[in-house]
């Protein structure tokens, strides 16, 4: 039994037997409820990993106190995400369903194939058994774990519009500013050309140029980035808010887009006449 200086608070929940395996839930020590575990039998309860590292020692019969309640630990099973999968693991006790008081039963199924069908076969088993029994909130495991991602989801759209509206805007901007720089170089590709440098050649020396300045973008933004990650770093789920294939991902993206916004007013540099360019000046 834990002492009176380490209680802790728990969280949970009473199940049948076979609710482990039925979930998922791997038992890593001890036992599953059974049908000794009846509500005139002595109470037991089943934890969590993470429950089990308060104990000293083996928990596996030992006692825990929950409030009114006192049970014999049978059994440890693996931790998990208890309301929603945002959470972090935590302490959860199991208690048997058919020892509680007032059973409040609710049923998990594993299935394969279309949960739609699953269900009107659930109904009918149900029907077959007590016809005055009714079925409510059935769901999905899936269909939870989309509800309670349905926020980030909104934000992630969200953002990806507003992340797709600041690129173009980022390639606009690009554009004009490479169109105005190479305006501003008329005479000089003019003279290049008269004296002998190739298409090719200037191509390359104003995309040196172009990307002298993107590179440097690129820079000043990655380290922007790692900056205000900070503030949506409660949003993220899955990621890492420093994950670096996220980051070279869409470094690698705005260098692509940024160099085919680019190449357009080089390549229209390159096809000037020379005559044209010495006389803009």
């Amino acid at each position: 039994m834990l002492p009176d200086d380490r209680r802790i608070r728990v969280a949970f929940n009473n199940v049948a037997p076979a609710y482990f395996a039925t979930v998922g839930i791997p038992l890593t020590a001890g036992r599953d409820f059974d049908e000794r575990d009846s509500l005139t039998a002595p109470k037991v309860v089943i934890i969590s990993e993470r429950m089990a590292r308060h104990f000293n020692g083996n928990p596996i019969g030992q006692r825990i106190v929950s409030g009114p309640v006192e049970a014999e630990v049978v059994g440890i099973v693996k931790d998990i995400r208890y309301a929603n999968v945002k959470d972090a693991p935590r302490e959860v006790l199991y208690f048997s369903m058919f020892q509680a008081p007032v059973p409040d039963p609710a049923f998990e199924i594993r299935y394969t194939g279309v949960a739609s069908e699953i269900v009107q076969s659930c109904r009918a088993a149900v029907s077959r058994a007590n016809p005055s029994l009714t079925m409510f909130r059935m769901t999905t495991l899936e269909a939870q774990t989309r509800d309670s991602l349905s926020r980030e989801r909104l934000l992630a759209m969200l953002s990806t519009y507003v992340g797709a509206f600041a690129v173009l805007l980022a390639c606009i901007g690009l554009y004009g500013l490479l169109s105005y720089g190479v305006t501003r170089r008329t005479a000089e590709i003019g003279l290049r050309m008269a004296v002998g440098a190739q298409p090719s050649t200037l191509r390359w020396l104003l995309l040196r140029d172009a990307a002298a300045t993107v590179l440097a973008g690129a820079v000043v933004g990655l380290l922007g980035s790692f900056v205000a990650v900070r503030l949506v770093e409660t949003q993220l789920f899955g990621v890492r808010p420093h994950d670096p294939i996220t980051f070279v991902g869409a470094t690698v993206l705005l260098l692509t887009v940024a160099f085919a916004a680019a190449y357009l007013p080089v390549h229209r540099a390159s096809r000037i006449d020379p005559v044209t360019a010495l006389r803009h000046e």
